[in-house]
């Protein structure tokens, strides 16, 4: 799960960290292919996800600048899963994590 200094955090798989030049070192940006993504809410900074890329029907890819990221952490859906399972209507519920 990547953390952005704007407060939008997302999770996905890591297509590419970029390669290093002479003249700038690493890359700036990050590929990621997002599997869902939302936003720390701004007194306690639980996760709110409100974004499922799945229930979209295509390929998805954002590129972020490696500069606005605050944090980078694993994230294991079965814990996520197994702390928040879905509320009544299939909504998904956000994490205790900060």
């Amino acid at each position: 799960m990547l953390t952005m200094n704007d407060r939008k955090v997302y999770v996905g798989k890591v297509i590419d960290l970029g390669e290093p030049t002479e003249k700038n070192g690493m890359d700036q940006d990050i590929s990621i292919m997002p599997l869902m993504s939302g936003y720390r809410e701004k007194d306690n900074l639980k996760v709110e996800f409100t974004t499922f890329y799945e229930e979209v029907d295509a390929d998805i890819y954002l590129s972020l600048r490696q500069e606005a990221i605050l944090s980078a952490t694993e994230f294991d859906f079965t814990a996520y899963q197994r702390w928040n399972p879905p509320k009544e209507g299939g909504a998904q519920s956000d994490t205790g994590s900060t």
